[in-house]
């Protein structure tokens, strides 16, 4: 295989996990690659250890800017890419060293826009590998319904475990990520799946995703919490027009509003975000259309504490007893 695969890496405040990420993307066993290395303006040590890389392998290419966040640092790398394929790498994320080599042909040999494979959680101690429930070559359509109709699984609604063909980002075609946005995964992933034919899923794990604290994923802001509400706005409005995904969108607000809630409780911040909550139980409550055929048991019972509106309640409730609900 000839072909030049582009492997982007934004970084910003990452100078205890940037060697062993740029290790192994260097030391992957498919050697066409240009590693471009995007320094989002960082005030620590990155710069320089990202210059160091550059003077040792002329593969990886440094860019240094003023602070554009993830996005902007993403969107950067693609305008300077010249591959026929994108990898994304997150800066304290690691690669095994065949992910290259092992997506590249089965997005070759499967002639799908997009190959996917699954990955570990990595934590100080030890690594867990991810489960998923689906694999193989899958439809548009089919990736959709998958998508909506099952919480958004975790290996399907990142951006760094995929290879993409390079035609479908700018100026190309329509892909670039949303800048100023928290949640920008989310947000480009809809656009994706909009916009793509088919998708190939192995289940080997290649890509590990480290655990830390102090990540954007592990700190729930205001923007964190209004820019995902936000993305799942966005999702809703993308598919719904659309017939063929009716009954999974429908399955996709009842888990959406239940994990939004959840994820508050469990980060005790349900009363901080109180009202952003409740804007959104909204908009769920008056789109939601119940489908009995669609709907197993644990569904049901979403819908009906959803629409006889107990969601808060019980949530209120759950907070009271873990000692956090101030009268």
């Amino acid at each position: 295989m000839s072909a030049k695969v582009s492997i982007i890496v934004p970084v910003y405040k990452v100078e205890k996990y940037l060697s062993e990420c740029l290790n192994s993307i260097i030391g992957q066993t498919y050697k066409n690659i240009e590693i471009i290395v995007v320094d989002d303006g960082s005030p620590d040590l990155c710069p320089k250890i990202c210059d160091n890389y550059a003077m040792k392998d002329n593969r990886v290419k440094v860019i240094h800017q003023d602070n554009q966040g993830l996005s902007g640092a993403r969107n950067t790398g693609i305008q300077h890419a010249t591959g026929d394929y994108i990898i994304f790498v997150d800066s304290d994320d690691k690669l095994k060293n065949d992910i290259v080599n092992e997506l590249l042909k089965i997005l070759i040999n499967t002639k799908a826009d997009v190959a996917c494979c699954n990955f570990l959680f990595s934590y100080p101690q030890y690594d867990k590998i991810n489960k998923i429930r689906i694999k193989g070559t899958l439809s548009n359509n089919e990736i959709i319904n998958f998508y909506t109709g099952n919480r958004t699984p975790l290996f399907l609604n990142v951006v760094w475990n995929k290879l993409y063909k390079r035609n479908l980002f700018y100026p190309y075609g329509p892909l670039m990520f949303k800048e100023n946005r928290l949640q920008e995964d989310n947000f480009f992933i809809c656009d994706l799946l909009d916009n793509i034919q088919t998708i190939t899923i192995i289940d080997t794990p290649l890509y590990y995703y480290r655990q830390r604290p102090g990540s954007i994923m592990s700190n729930l802001s205001y923007k964190f919490i209004h820019d995902t509400i936000d993305s799942y706005i966005y999702l809703y409005r993308k598919f719904s027009y659309s017939s063929k995904f009716k009954d999974n969108i429908n399955i996709f607000l009842i888990n959406s509003i239940i994990s939004i809630i959840m994820r508050c409780i469990k980060n005790n911040c349900y009363n901080k975000y109180e009202s952003e909550i409740s804007e959104y139980y909204s908009f769920c409550y008056h789109k939601i259309k119940y489908d009995g055929k669609k709907f197993n048991f644990a569904l049901s019972l979403k819908y009906i504490i959803i629409k006889l509106r107990l969601v808060k309640f019980v949530a209120k409730i759950y907070v009271f007893l873990r000692g956090e609900f101030k009268q």
